[in-house]
């Protein structure tokens, strides 16, 4: 899935407006296949979870809790995605996850997928939860190392959102979040997307469900889509190094990582990377032409 871009962001508004294309659309028809329009408003995250059943090439992370035992663990609990953030609302979307994550049994994500998909608990008890949660485009989420119930925190990117304005999920009005390269959009039916300010109170005080992309997966995609063709060997390279460092792997062996040339230039790259990470995690575009140029120089000197 490519980065979202303003051209590409204005084309998809422009096209879906002359195909007049709606949920019940018949191109849609295999990702909605299961789910009856009823002409009723329906909960957005009921929704979000009967397409995805649709989407099994789509990487979405699940979640389980564990009980440490004297041998291994016992799940108790367990879920697919949109992941529903069942915790007092706090001020702040990390602090959530973070307790989301610290009750007892401890509740934490498989595998660190590609994607992860959260709900917020607005609408708990008899009426709408409206207070303002501060969002942040970097955040760390909780992942189970491998058989056991310790805990990896893996960084996460904030791609999209889903904004509710209304008492009920059944009624009041849906809204979208989308993120560019650099600019926060809303998106509201037919009307063009106007850019927006991500913790205005209007998106904090009401925003339901978030996208969010595995940020080791977003470096993936921008050596992809940044370096030369002809270093394709190398960027995939570099794609199954991070892939590796965001499973938890361990490298074996300095001198067999000095001796892979493709293997010892990922290495240097991803040391840079985690030094030019400025506020938030977001790479400043300095330090991303810097990182290409470096990469590009990496290159022709292990060639």
């Amino acid at each position: 899935m490519p980065a979202v871009s303003v051209p590409m962001l204005q084309e998809a508004y422009r096209a879906s407006q002359l195909a007049r294309i709606t949920p019940e659309h018949h191109v849609l028809a295999s990702v909605t296949r299961g789910w009856t329009f009823d002409g009723n408003q329906h909960d957005s995250a009921e929704f979000l979870s009967a397409i995805l059943l649709n989407l099994p090439g789509i990487q979405v992370c699940s979640w389980e809790t564990r009980s440490p035992m004297a041998e291994g663990y016992v799940v108790d609990e367990e879920g697919l995605s949109p992941i529903f953030l069942a915790a007092p609302l706090a001020d702040n979307l990390q602090a959530m996850i973070n307790q989301w994550s610290n009750q007892t049994p401890v509740h934490a994500l498989i595998t660190a997928e590609r994607y992860a998909l959260l709900a917020l608990p607005r609408y708990v008890g008899e009426s709408k939860n409206s207070s303002p949660i501060r969002l942040q485009e970097t955040l760390s989420l909780p992942v189970f190392e491998a058989e056991g119930s310790a805990l990896t925190w893996h960084s996460f990117i904030l791609r999209a959102g889903v904004i509710h304005l209304g008492e009920e999920t059944t009624s009041g009005h849906y809204r979208s979040l989308i993120r560019t390269e650099a600019q926060w959009f809303l998106a509201d039916d037919s009307r063009p997307p106007t850019a927006c300010n991500l913790n205005d109170p209007m998106i904090t005080g009401n925003v339901y469900l978030l996208l969010l992309e595995l940020q080791l997966a977003c470096l993936c995609r921008y050596f992809e889509e940044e370096l030369p063709s002809s270093n394709s060997s190398m960027t995939n390279s570099l794609c199954r190094y991070f892939e590796e460092v965001g499973q938890g792997k361990k490298l074996r062996g300095n001198l067999k990582l000095v001796q892979d040339a493709p293997r010892a230039m990922a290495c240097l790259t991803f040391i840079f990377i985690n030094c030019i990470v400025s506020l938030e995690g977001v790479l400043v575009q300095g330090a991303r032409l810097l990182m290409t140029s470096l990469t590009i120089s990496a290159m022709k000197l292990f060639s």
